[in-house]
């Protein structure tokens, strides 16, 4: 397949003739988001390049990682594990694709603005030297550890934590009560409610302090939190560092 490039003042983005108008849109997000994101954060990578892939397959090729992570999540939040991020680059599906996969519109636009999401978690991880990429299977490890934190901001920062409001229904109606912080098997899902913890974390910092407490909100610690319920009740914790 031959691939195309569009550019913009600060991303460019590689795709099918089918996605040019897709791939464009994503450009225009991600500007919006990047110049939000650097009254934030001290460190917002630019020059990066958004890969759109014509179907899963040729996604799932490209990042080996991605279909262990999502055979390891929540029923409930595995079709929105649909992208990859690397170091200057993000890997997205192509928008036929998503429309398939999607279970209604709230479903369809939260998997459109991957790419934002995606974009998100790689400013938090140039702003926190623990947390991928560069991915290695120590990093992965640490990932996982953390996805809860990374995600939930991830999705705060791009505004769409509202578009996932469907999938933490049906989360909650199927799996066991969550707990915070996520088993592991939550931990990278969207639709797992105790990332809601990790959102409220970064939208409670007031609005009168420094520009960059946000971003600090949500760099890891060096342990994990104590194990609680979701909804607030403390249990023990079997979970180690």
């Amino acid at each position: 397949m031959a691939w195309n490039e569009t550019t913009s003042l600060t991303f460019s983005a590689r795709h099918d003739d089918a996605d040019a108008a897709y791939s464009e849109g994503i450009l225009d997000g991600l500007e919006s988001l990047s110049l939000k994101l650097e009254d934030r954060f001290e460190t917002v990578p630019g020059g990066i390049t958004v890969v759109v892939h014509p179907n899963g397959a040729w996604l799932d090729f490209a990042h080996p990682f991605l279909p262990l992570v999502r055979w390891s999540s929540a029923p409930a939040g595995r079709r929105y594990l649909v992208g990859w991020a690397m170091t200057g680059e993000i890997h997205v599906l192509g928008e036929a694709a998503l429309e398939k996969r999607a279970a209604g519109d709230a479903s369809f636009e939260a998997l459109k603005g991957s790419a934002e999401r995606l974009y998100a978690q790689l400013v938090i991880a140039a702003n926190n030297g623990r947390m991928p990429p560069p991915w290695s299977p120590s990093n992965f490890r640490r990932y996982l550890e953390w996805a809860w934190l990374v995600e939930g901001s991830a999705q705060h920062f791009a505004r769409q934590v509202d578009l996932f409001r469907p999938a933490v229904i049906r989360r909650l109606r199927e799996g066991a009560r969550p707990t915070f912080p996520p088993a592991r098997r939550d931990a990278t899902n969207s639709a797992e409610p105790s990332s809601i913890c990790s959102r409220n974390t970064a939208a409670v910092v007031p609005a009168s302090s420094s520009s960059h407490d946000s971003g600090r909100a949500v760099r890891a610690p060096t342990s994990r939190p104590r194990s609680t319920s979701a909804f607030g009740r403390s249990r023990t914790s079997g979970a180690t560092t």
